[in-house]
């Protein structure tokens, strides 16, 4: 859970200077458990990464992504990980 949440600490400008800005990761899958179909941005990933996940910054007011990246692993994700994208079916937004 480090790499996710220290990704958006260090972008804390983001949500400083725009009210309408929701963090959030969407796993496509996490642990070899498939969530979530996101099209074009792993086409460069390892087909065989147990874990990919988006995360980014999504702007309620003009519905775009503000800034984004793409996590790929073969690592066992943390079990909170796991649990929060279990529990929002792929969807974390975080607050």
């Amino acid at each position: 859970m480090e790499i996710i949440t220290e990704w958006f600490q260090a972008r804390g400008r983001i949500k400083a200077t725009n009210a309408r800005a929701i963090a959030f990761s969407l796993a496509e899958r996490i642990a070899n458990k498939d969530y979530a179909k996101v099209g074009g941005v792993f086409d460069k990933t390892p087909a065989t990464a147990s874990t990919r996940i988006v995360q980014g910054f999504f702007d309620e007011g003009t519905g775009r992504v503000i800034e984004a990246r793409a996590l790929a692993s073969m690592r066992q994700p943390s079990a909170g990980v796991v649990q929060n994208h279990t529990a929002g079916r792929g969807l974390v937004v975080y607050t």
